[in-house]
């Protein structure tokens, strides 16, 4: 691998003053310690300024208090609005004055729990307010179908856990757009996952703040037990939506990190060091002086056991390339997993599947600096238009035909 660039480390807030935006979390929750999770979950990502907490089961607050943040987290787990329709009126004056929302949860079920007022009656939700409630179905994990939408920046995975919950019979409205859909973990390995509801869908308005619909319980498995599981990167959902619906402009992943092979948004010198008392590990530092948490797939879950660039003991799944082939820090290719029973809970016994390290946004280009003026995951030095994004499926965007 090349040695690495002499330049500053560059996280989440160090590329973009425009990031560090205070945000709040209005809750109707009846789990201990919910709100607490959603909001350390979100400051754990180191992209926000503050985020600040309001109850909404016990008031509505008045535009006046909203004001000083650029979006609200909105969501109820089982506890109904103090006023839903009050609340709703407040959002859409929310929206109006060019704020944004994200709203998820119970907020979009049929009954007690459900969002009212201006906001669902004037065309401001991408998903209708009809739902049933599901948490007791099959587990589900994420399945984008807009990889590269703002929303899903940083998340490389999400599982919704053992209880999955979702609103079931959520329809796309007001000319919502879907970005991604929840699918039966189990049948993964088929190839053709049922599509069971979608997860991520959002209401872009030209002249108002924007709207993002999350088709999930935004507590996770460390409250709520059964919840969106911690390990997957739901907080990095929460946050690139709330981002989104300020209006925050996106700030490509690979172009804040300074190397990533591991692809889990998080920069090698924010990684930390793996044990090298554990003899697997110590025999990979040895080896090859790895001993960085960056080199090795999930090391809070599985240690020294995947290391991404050893080809012998992960082998890239068939057509893709290595690790990282063209050495410039980030990786671009499936592992086969061979333990899958162990390596992924949620995949059957006995299956084989493959794990996910994707984030070079150039994989035949030497391009440490991941440059990608147009943030539409091509990166400049392959994108023959690199100033004007286009869709992930135009053949004629990129030199490379990806």
């Amino acid at each position: 691998m090349h040695a690495k660039r002499l330049m500053p480390v560059l996280g989440w807030l160090a590329a973009s003053s425009a990031m560090a935006q205070d945000v709040a979390v209005l809750g109707a929750s009846v789990t201990p310690g919910g709100q607490s999770d959603i909001i350390g979950q979100m400051q754990g990502t180191q992209r926000l300024q503050t985020v600040g907490s309001i109850d909404v089961a016990a008031g509505t607050p008045t535009l006046t208090q909203l004001a000083p943040y650029a979006a609200v987290l909105v969501y109820s787990d089982g506890a109904a609005f103090a006023d839903p329709v009050a609340l709703g009126d407040v959002l859409a004056d929310y929206v109006d004055s060019g704020r944004g929302v994200v709203l998820a949860g119970d907020a979009f079920l049929a009954g007690t729990t459900a969002l009212g007022g201006r906001f669902a009656t004037s065309n401001y939700s991408p998903f209708s307010f009809d739902g049933v409630l599901s948490q007791s179905g099959p587990q589900l994990f994420s399945l984008p179908v807009d990889v590269a939408h703002p929303t899903l920046l940083g998340v490389a995975r999400f599982y919704g856990g053992l209880l999955s919950q979702h609103a079931d019979g959520l329809s796309l409205i007001n000319q919502g757009t879907l970005v991604s859909e929840w699918v039966d973990v189990a049948q993964w390995t088929t190839g053709t996952p049922t599509v069971r509801a979608p997860l991520v869908a959002f209401k872009a308005f030209p002249t108002k703040g924007d709207v993002v619909g999350l088709n999930l319980n935004p507590v996770s498995s460390r409250a709520l037990p059964g919840g969106w599981t911690d390990e997957t990167d739901g907080e990095h959902l929460l946050v690139s939506s709330l981002l989104w619906a300020a209006g925050v402009l996106p700030v490509c992943l690979n172009t804040i990190a300074d190397q990533d092979v591991n692809c889990n948004a998080i920069d090698d010198d924010d990684e930390g060091p793996v044990d090298l008392e554990d003899p697997i590990c110590e025999q990979y530092f040895l080896d090859q002086g790895w001993d960085n948490q960056d080199y090795y797939y999930q090391y809070d879950l599985f240690g020294c056991t995947l290391p991404i660039l050893d080809d012998t003991v992960l082998p890239p799944a068939q057509g893709d390339p290595a690790a990282d082939g063209d050495e410039d820090g980030f990786s671009f290719h499936r592992q086969i997993v061979f333990d899958a029973s162990v390596i992924d809970p949620f995949r059957p016994v006995g299956s084989y599947g493959t794990a996910n390290a994707y984030c070079d946004n150039c994989p035949e280009d030497y391009n440490p600096e991941q440059r990608d003026g147009d943030c539409d995951n091509h990166g400049d030095e392959c994108d023959l238009c690199p100033t004007l994004p286009e869709p992930a499926d135009n053949p004629m965007q990129q030199s490379d035909n990806d």
